[in-house]
């Protein structure tokens, strides 16, 4: 299951609020920018804690659809590496052979 669709399981304000609160405690950044936006989210109301919520929502989506791409294009590429090393490997069998047969 992806974040994004565990961020998008939760309706409840309560359930929102705690889950932003998590997050933003799991960032890597300084402890006083954590207390910071822990402290903005007792300030906010229901209507900006719902838009706070729906943009991380997003941003998540939009992270991690370019992980996926990002990883089907690295698991492309070594199977690329791996198919070229067969072919070489086959190559290399393939004119040992040929040299075998020549010398009989």
């Amino acid at each position: 299951m992806s974040f994004g669709t565990l961020l998008r399981k939760y309706l409840r304000w309560s359930d929102r609020k705690i889950l932003l609160e998590s997050v933003i405690l799991w960032l890597s950044i300084d402890r006083t920018q954590k207390n910071l936006f822990l402290e903005s989210l007792e300030l906010l109301d229901e209507s900006g804690l719902e838009s706070l919520y729906l943009k991380i929502t997003k941003f998540v989506d939009v992270t991690e659809d370019e992980n996926s791409i990002r990883k089907g294009l690295l698991a492309k590429k070594k199977y690329t590496e791996i198919e070229e090393l067969e072919n070489s490997e086959k190559k290399k069998a393939q004119n040992s052979f040929n040299i075998l047969l020549d010398s009989i």
